[in-house]
């Protein structure tokens, strides 16, 4: 029987053997890398007694292959564990290591999930401080290996509907179909990171904070219901500055105090003759003029949302002028994430249920509202599902099984960002609410939007907008990361399409 050497023994494809694996030596006479003064060793790699990875360079790992390569000699040096040993060791981890994974893994089949090679590494026995060396490779090596980020969304929804579909044996475990799954979601992640962190350089704070004359980013179109509240947050500041009272003001117009409060509130009520004669009163400059004149005449227009008899209409304004949308939603997926037939299956589960012509009106305005995510600047929005609305079964597993592809999709977008709460979290801040946070250009204020059965909520009082920010970043604080988010959504999927 033919084979080579390694540390004294034969090595063959026989007694090389894993738990009934087919990692073959052939793997190990790929290139290793060598020592930190730059040499590479070719072969096989030298088993010694010094630590794991101390002489092995890893900022000269270029390639998914090399990567495979050093990982062969920290399984060498571990005294070659069988896969069934290393599933014992890791059974309680996180990220359980499955006998595909580390094989694939090993010979370099597949780029391996970072949490897989983690895992894989502490299971043989790697030092700690000598960890984040590994996972800095992979993290350099996982931007140069793979593509854009949309790309990886077409793999996921076209590479893994195809296999899918294929013949497979009756025996086969739905494990391999969940690692592939895996795969791709976390070789999409690496790009998606560095877009969110690019993101929040390139869009930084004072971009949002415009003045009277600052526009240096305009929509296309403003928000009717956003322009009122603005209005009125500038004509409340102007009578404070001027050191007036609500009914001083209503004796100047000759009109009631109901009414300034309302013009100070959203404008509902006021005119443009009402601007005209309040900017006289408070003595404001050409420029505030005109600005505060535009506001008025485009707080009078008719949204797109209107035609719709939205019970939410007041939200959808301000929703289209947001700049940062935080929501969360205890049961049900964010209506910026959902799909058709999704919304479709909730309002036929609802009481009293719409027409069917009402309902696809309905549908129709939150696939329009949706829009705002993908146009020029669109807002950031971050979403956060308890791990329920996940499981819920609404419309059946087909129509949950494209709503979950569709949350990565979307989750693809350099200014959209979805975690899940676990259920192993137990009670958190929000165990009864939905609510989402509209952060608005300034100088308007946030508005809190707040559901439930007996209606909606506004809230923008400053004490209400900082109490539930202050939710919402505890909220953040312990839910899953977006790789882990991407991970879990990946293995429902799989798990419907078994089903």
């Amino acid at each position: 029987m033919s084979g080579r050497v390694v540390d004294g023994s034969v090595l063959t494809c026989d007694n090389f053997e894993l738990a009934r694996d087919d990692l073959c030596p052939r793997s190990l006479s790929r290139r290793t890398l060598g020592d930190k003064s730059g040499h590479l060793r070719t072969g096989n790699p030298e088993v010694d007694e010094a630590p794991y990875t101390e002489d092995l360079d890893l900022a000269r790992v270029t390639t998914q292959e090399e990567l495979a390569a050093l990982l062969q000699t920290v399984y060498l040096r571990a005294d070659r564990p069988s896969l069934r040993t290393l599933e014992a060791r890791t059974r309680h981890d996180e990220t359980p290591l499955s006998k595909t994974a580390v094989s694939e893994m090993l010979r370099g089949v597949r780029f391996p999930r970072k949490a897989v090679m983690a895992t894989f590494l502490r299971a043989c026995r790697v030092r700690d401080d000598q960890m984040a060396l590994w996972l800095y490779a992979w993290d350099r090596l996982a931007v140069r290996e793979h593509g854009p980020a949309q790309r990886a969304i077409v793999q996921l929804t076209s590479r893994t509907a195809t296999s899918e579909r294929s013949a497979r044996p009756p025996g086969e475990d739905a494990d391999l179909q969940i690692e592939r799954l895996r795969d791709q979601i976390n070789q999409r992640d690496a790009v998606i990171d560095q877009l969110h962190r690019k993101l929040a350089f390139d869009r930084p704070q004072a971009e949002r904070q415009q003045g009277f004359a600052d526009a240096a980013h305009p929509r296309a179109v403003h928000s009717p219901v956003a322009r009122r509240r603005e209005l009125g947050v500038l004509l409340r500041a102007l009578r404070e500055e001027n050191r007036l009272t609500i009914k001083q003001v209503a004796e100047h117009l000759m009109c009631s105090p109901n009414k300034v409060r309302g013009m100070e509130t959203n404008f509902r009520s006021g005119t443009l003759r009402d601007v005209r004669d309040l900017c006289d009163l408070y003595g404001v400059t050409d420029v505030e003029r005109d600005r505060m004149m535009t506001l008025a005449r485009e707080g009078k227009q008719k949204g797109w949302w209107q035609s719709y008899d939205l019970a939410y209409a007041t939200y959808a304004g301000l929703e289209a002028e947001a700049v940062v949308i935080s929501g969360f939603n205890l049961s049900v997926i964010h209506g910026l994430l959902q799909t058709a037939d999704y919304a479709r299956a909730g309002h036929e589960g609802a009481v009293p249920r719409l027409e069917p012509d009402q309902i696809e009106m309905q549908i129709e305005a939150k696939l329009t509202r949706q829009r705002i995510l993908m146009q020029d600047n669109p807002p950031r929005l971050t979403a956060i599902l308890d791990e329920a609305a996940l499981h819920r079964m609404v419309g059946g597993r087909r129509v949950m099984t494209a709503q979950l592809a569709k949350i990565l999709e979307m989750s693809a977008l350099p200014n959209v960002v979805v975690r899940v709460l676990p259920y192993e979290l137990g009670s958190h801040p929000a165990v009864e609410s939905n609510f989402t946070i509209l952060e608005l250009p300034s100088p308007t204020p946030g508005v809190v939007y707040v559901e439930g059965l007996i209606g909606s909520v506004y809230l923008d009082r400053a004490a209400d907008l900082t109490r539930y920010q202050q939710i919402f970043d505890v909220l953040k604080s312990i839910a899953l990361s977006p790789k882990e988010t991407a991970d879990m959504i990946a293995k429902l999927i799989a798990v419907h399409k078994i089903a």
